[in-house]
């Protein structure tokens, strides 16, 4: 897995994040039939960050000691509609020149056979909320 870390620059109005990193780990259930490209995958979505302190809590060890993480042992994270919505209104993900940067490790990803998985914003209008109504 490799990941951005971001730079301590300041940021525009509209490139604010709510954390400074756009690396998100998912975890999925286990599929035992194919499902069609349509379907979501269940799963949970994590912070790097976050996942990384998971992994060394004694909560996430399982009967023999090996790490087990579900649903019970892992109280915050975020679901398919909560991460979609905060990556689609820009709350989280890349920003300035750490996009530029996720674009080079897509390109030599893709370059040597390997799989790649990215979202992008790639329209004329703004990231953000500002079409919904809040009354």
């Amino acid at each position: 897995m490799t990941c951005v870390v971001a730079t301590k620059r300041r940021c525009g109005i509209d490139e604010f994040r709510l954390l400074p990193t756009p690396c998100f780990v998912k975890l999925c259930e286990p599929q035992s039939l194919v499902i069609t490209s349509s379907e979501w995958i269940k799963g949970i979505y994590l912070a790097r960050e976050q996942f990384e302190i998971i992994l060394q809590a004694p909560e996430s060890r399982g009967p023999r000691g090996g790490i087990h993480l579900n649903y019970s042992n892992i109280s915050h994270y975020l679901n398919a509609t909560t991460f979609t919505t905060l990556l689609k209104d820009g709350w989280i993900g890349s920003r300035g020149m750490g996009t530029e940067h996720i674009r080079r490790l897509v390109e030599d990803s893709l370059e040597t056979g390997r799989a790649v998985m990215v979202g992008m914003h790639a329209t004329e209008s703004p990231l953000g909320n500002r079409c919904r109504s809040t009354r």
